[in-house]
C-alpha cells in the first residue's frame, strides 16, 4: 500500500515532495520499524536518508517532528537508531535535527543501538542526559562529532552514571588522548 501512494504522490507531486508526504505519516514510520526493528539513515542507501533530506525546509522540519513523536512513542521493535546529523549544506536544518532527535531520545526506551554521527559540541549535555537516565541502551557510536576535551569529559562523567552501556564509538572525534583518561 505504502509503494502505491508514494507512486501516485510522485505522479501528482514530485519525487521531493511525496518523500516530504509520506515521511509525515507516523504510520509510514511504524511500519519500516516493523519491517528492519529500526530507523536507519546511510546516504542513498536507505529510506530515511531521503525522507530527511528532500523537500522544502517546512516538509523537512515536519519529517524531522514526526519521526521523533514516533520515538517518543516507543515502539517495541525500534531497537536501532541511526541518523547522520552532519548536512554541511543547512547549519540550521542540522541544529533542528540534532536538537529534535535527542529530545525524543529523552523518552526512549527501546533503543538499543544508538548511532549519530556528526553530532555539533553543543549536543554532549544532551548526550550525557541520555547516558545518565537511559537504561536500555546498550551501544552508542558518536562518530565524528565535534567533541573536544570539555565535551568529552562531560560524556566521561555521565557514563559513570551508566551501567548498561556495554560499546562506545567516538571515532574522528576531536578531543586529544589526555581526555581519554
Amino acid at each position: 500500500m505504502k509503494n502505491i501512494i508514494l507512486l501516485a504522490c510522485v505522479l501528482f507531486l514530485g519525487a521531493s515532495s511525496a518523500y516530504a508526504h509520506l515521511g509525515n505519516e507516523p504510520e509510514f514510520w511504524i511500519d519500516e520499524i516493523e519491517k528492519t526493528e529500526g530507523l536507519v539513515s546511510y546516504p542513498s542507501t536507505t529510506g530515511l536518508f531521503k525522507y530527511l533530506n528532500h523537500g522544502s525546509k517546512e516538509e523537512k522540519h515536519k519529517t524531522v517532528e514526526t519521526i521523533t513523536e514516533v520515538i517518543k512513542s516507543n515502539p517495541k521493535k525500534l531497537l536501532i537508531l541511526s541518523i547522520n546529523t552532519n548536512n554541511p549544506h543547512d547549519a540550521d536544518y542540522r541544529v533542528f535535527l540534532t536538537k529534535n532527535i535527542l529530545d525524543a531520545l529523552m523518552h526512549n526506551y527501546t533503543i538499543e543501538n544508538l548511532y549519530l554521527s556528526g553530532l555539533n559540541a553543543s549536543s554532549a549535555l544532551q548526550i550525557a542526559k541520555i547516558l545518565k537516565t537511559n537504561k536500555t541502551i546498550k551501544r552508542i557510536g558518536l562518530d565524528d562529532a565535534e567533541f573536544d576535551n570539555d565535551e568529552a569529559k562531560v560524556i566521561a562523567e555521565a557514563l559513570k552514571q551508566n551501567n548498561t552501556l556495554r560499546e562506545l564509538s567516538m571515532g574522528n572525534s576531536k578531543f586529544s588522548m589526555a581526555s581519554r583518561k
